[in-house]
């Protein structure tokens, strides 16, 4: 196998497992929303996790039988890698800051104290993005189209988030519970605008390594 199979295998089962221990601890009343198992993913940190279980295991495939798809590099720059890279600076740069602004209970808190558990969702994200970018030449991304596509992203989990509140009165992150509304309003732009640092920072990585480079199109 190549270096690309081998990372993504590895990196495949790491989540993989890690998504299957999460199933098995938090479940039932212990979700957002009782019993219904979707509501989890009112976490980014959960929603990313299932982003690169999905996104490794195609590269799988995509590593051994090669191909031009447009469509895997374009998500790899756009949606992968800032969402990964977001996760990560927000959820330390909050809990470092004060652990309660995140975690809303004490089985939260013994949750995040697995160490390997926590690094998992909060560190390896990170480092499996930039080695993801050093290995792949995922090519030229139209800014204005990565911009759109981070940008319904930010609006659906938005969205997310409220319906969850709505339906069970249950905030993702304490914080948002604790700040007036137009503080809150604020948080949250602040939050997703780092999403949208974390795609240019990705870009100018992306760019340093590989250039300015386009997928190579055959001549008709």
């Amino acid at each position: 196998m190549g270096t690309k199979t081998v990372f993504h295998l590895i990196s495949f089962l790491i989540y993989a497992g890690t998504a299957y221990f999460d199933y098995g601890m938090v479940k039932g009343k212990m979700l957002p929303i009782p019993n219904q198992f979707f509501s989890k993913f009112v976490w980014l940190t959960l929603i990313d996790l299932y982003i690169q279980i999905l996104y490794h295991f195609i590269a799988i495939f995509i590593s051994v039988f090669g191909g031009k798809h447009p469509i895997f590099h374009f998500l790899s720059r756009a949606i992968v890698a800032p969402v990964a890279m977001t996760v990560v600076s927000l959820f330390w740069l909050l809990y470092t800051f004060d652990p309660n602004t995140l975690l809303a209970d004490d089985l939260a808190k013994q949750m995040i104290g697995i160490v390997w558990y926590n690094n998992v969702l909060h560190t390896l994200p990170l480092i499996t993005a930039i080695v993801d970018t050093v290995i792949w030449n995922h090519g030229h991304v139209a800014a204005p189209k990565a911009i759109k596509a981070i940008g319904v992203f930010a609006t659906l989990y938005i969205i997310d988030i409220h319906v969850v509140h709505h339906i069970s009165g249950f905030w993702a992150y304490p914080i948002l519970g604790d700040l007036i509304l137009p503080l809150r309003a604020v948080f949250i732009v602040a939050c997703m605008s780092v999403l949208f640092m974390n795609y240019k920072i990705t870009e100018c990585l992306h760019t340093a390594i590989h250039g300015k480079s386009t997928h190579k199109k055959k001549a008709t």
